[in-house]
């Protein structure tokens, strides 16, 4: 069996209040100065990772030219290859970003197809994505298609399956496909094929406050209800090639700011402690 090889990373999602989260819901979650991108690098190779996603909610694309080689610079330094990450596939948005990833070195760009007043059909997201393909083949990058919310499994896997190169790839994400209340079987009999990045949140159910419907909460990776090895063992059998796999949280924002970012920092440490056993 000729499974494939994975290589676990953190990214600015595995730290989102640490990114600026808290102040797009509250003002009381403001939180200055927030982290850079060479913090992340240093957090990663301090903890012995090889890997950073580095995406909109910490954009690169706001960062000088100059700026951006010093980060390749220091990700090279330390050993850390870097993941770019984007949302919003416009044509002038892929165009700036992939230049913006060939500057930092990176190879994956990830990006989430919807934006603010965005969303594209099935067809136009087939037209956009593969007008790029001479582009990604010569700066040697692959575009990474998040399965985000608003299609199913099965569309993003048309999306991939039309574009047919591996410079296309799915950013597969099981927990994103909840909010379609798509099984886990299903997601990872559609996509587990296209993966060329795999991200990781956990969670759990709970009843909401006063007892009225149910509420999906963010858990440190391997303390919740996502079956961690399962979905490592299926895409790793079935995707046609390596992949990295990246931590992300979803924590609620019902604490002081103060509380949320020390919390962060703890529920990353539980969690590359986890997926290290694993990976």
């Amino acid at each position: 069996m000729n499974r494939k090889r994975t290589w676990l990373g953190i990214g600015s999602w595995t730290y989102p209040y640490h990114c600026g989260l808290g102040e797009k819901i509250s003002p009381r979650l403001k939180f200055s100065p927030l982290m850079t991108p060479q913090e992340l690098i240093m957090i990663a190779a301090e903890h012995d990772i090889k890997c950073v996603q580095i995406c909109d909610n910490l954009p690169l694309d706001s960062y000088t030219n100059e700026e951006l080689i010093q980060i390749g610079a220091l990700a090279r330094e330390k050993g850390v290859s870097i993941e770019a990450g984007m949302r919003g596939a416009t044509p002038e948005k892929i165009a700036e970003m992939l230049e913006v990833s060939s500057t930092v070195g990176a190879k994956l760009l990830r990006c989430v197809i919807d934006d603010v007043g965005f969303e594209p059909s099935v067809s136009e997201i087939v037209s956009i994505l593969s007008s790029f393909l001479p582009e990604l083949e010569k700066r040697d990058i692959v575009l990474g298609i998040e399965n985000h919310d608003r299609l199913l499994s099965k569309e993003f896997a048309s999306i991939l399956w039309q574009l047919d190169d591996p410079h296309y790839g799915i950013v597969l994400d099981t927990t994103n496909s909840l909010s379609k209340e798509e099984p886990l079987e299903s997601v990872l009999e559609n996509l587990a094929q296209y993966t060329v990045c795999l991200h990781f949140k956990d969670y759990t159910i709970r009843r909401s406050p006063g007892g009225v419907g149910l509420e999906i909460i963010g858990t440190p990776i391997g303390q919740g209800l996502q079956n961690v090895k399962k979905i490592l063992d299926v895409v790793s059998v079935r995707a046609q090639q390596d992949f990295s796999t990246i931590i992300e949280f979803w924590m609620p924002a019902d604490r002081e700011i103060q509380y949320l970012l020390e919390e962060e920092e703890r529920w990353a440490e539980q969690s590359i402690a986890y997926l290290k056993t694993l990976i």
